[in-house]
């Protein structure tokens, strides 16, 4: 009866460590507002002395 119990003890905190502690459907909360939007390259404003 102590072998079943510490074999299942053993098995639970395999299953938890693998699943991670807030169990295996744990999604995390939603953002309250969307990060603002910016784009990928910024273009490189040209100084005065390098136009032609």
């Amino acid at each position: 009866m102590i072998m079943r119990l510490l074999l299942s003890l053993v098995l639970a905190t395999l299953f938890l460590a693998a699943c991670g502690m807030k169990g295996p459907l744990y999604l995390p909360p939603e953002p309250a507002h969307p990060p603002a939007k910016t784009p990928a390259v910024q273009p490189i404003a040209s100084s005065p002395t390098q136009q032609p």
